[in-house]
């Protein structure tokens, strides 16, 4: 019973040769990129971000990293599992879409790094699909942002500017 349970927690079966790896990684970072793209095809908000995009992308690749080290080891899955859980992310997601993009990326890293590529690659051609489509449906195009650096003379300066350019629109209500 003592050999069964070393077996299980020290087997290798599946080690994963530098193709594999290579492979894995290839096809993650091609699904990454299909992530990023619908990201910014469908982002509706007010500051859109390239650098949250490309950690999009980041986040696959480094998931399916992990992947290709853990392989089916039981002992390594239980051992990393115990040292990311003490990481704190205390970025603040600023959109609830935000957070269902990373799970992607690293559904899409899990997947990948697991070599499930039927299920990541068309899932992730389903994802994208309806994240488009929701992104055109749900766009409001009436949401603005101006940043206004300078001293108080020249923010007044823009306001009026602002006031003149668009005074077909209620803008009091929005400042």
């Amino acid at each position: 019973m003592k050999e069964l349970l070393y077996n299980m927690l020290h087997d290798s079966s599946s080690i994963v040769t530098p193709v594999d790896a290579l492979q894995n990684m290839v096809i993650a970072l091609i699904l990454g990129a299909i992530v990023c793209i619908s990201y910014k095809i469908s982002y509706s908000g007010v500051a859109y971000s390239r650098k949250f995009n490309t950690s999009l992308m980041m986040l696959s690749l480094i998931t399916t990293m992990i992947m290709n080290i853990l392989g089916t080891s039981l002992a390594l899955s239980l051992g990393m599992v115990g040292a990311l859980s003490i990481i704190r992310f205390r970025t603040a997601i600023k959109d609830p879409r935000d957070a269902t993009y990373i799970f992607w990326a690293i559904s899409i890293g899990m997947g990948a790094g697991s070599s499930n590529y039927y299920i990541v690659v068309i899932g992730t051609i389903f994802v994208a699909a309806i994240s488009i489509l929701a992104g055109f449906s749900f766009k409001n195009d009436n949401t603005y942002l101006v940043i206004v650096r300078g001293t108080s003379e020249s923010t007044e300066a823009v306001r009026a500017a602002l006031f003149s350019a668009y005074r077909h629109v209620n803008l009091e209500q929005k400042l």
